[in-house]
């Protein structure tokens, strides 16, 4: 009994490397896109994040502009008061500027509590970076290992035709 191509195809384990490397290629593909999408929406997220903080901080600057202005008229008007009542009024600029200040306070620890949030946000645009690095590492050990398994099964499969080829040698002898 012999064996020819038809019966064994010998280029079966080429066929079998060529699919399978298109799958890693399709499966790279799909998490190079994931990868790319993740990017793109953090970044979209951050320019967002950016502008808003942006608008908030004009906002801040424009009310803190109106506030200045607003402690400056009624500083001068308090100055004049004093002027004109000395010092029986002193009680009252006192609580004037404590009641001017807690809008600026308030304003100023707003800002704070906004700038704390961007570093948050930093915070876990990094860690999702390191997340991704994780799986691309894991991703290529998987492939490596694939690659070790399909080298291996054909070094088997041809080991397995050899030994059937002569074992059919001896019976037609």
């Amino acid at each position: 009994m012999r064996f020819d191509s038809t019966d064994v195809p010998v280029n079966a384990q080429a066929d079998t490397q060529a699919s399978t490397s298109v799958d890693f290629t399709k499966f790279t593909e799909a998490l190079e896109d994931l990868r790319s999408s993740l990017a793109q929406r953090i970044h979209d997220s951050n320019c967002e994040m950016l502008s808003k903080l942006n608008a908030v901080e004009l906002g801040v600057r424009g009310d803190l502009l109106k506030v200045k202005s607003l402690l400056r008229q009624y500083f001068e008007t308090a100055c004049r008061v004093l002027e004109r009542q000395g010092n029986t009024q002193t009680a009252q600029i006192t609580d004037l500027k404590k009641g001017l200040m807690a809008p600026v306070g308030t304003i100023l620890g707003d800002l704070f509590d906004i700038k704390k949030k961007q570093r948050e946000q930093d915070a876990k645009l990094l860690s999702m970076d390191g997340q991704i690095a994780a799986i691309r590492s894991k991703q290529l050990d998987f492939q490596s290992k694939i690659a070790a398994d399909i080298l291996s099964l054909s070094t088997q499969v041809g080991e397995i035709a050899d030994y059937l080829r002569g074992g059919a040698a001896k019976k037609g002898e």
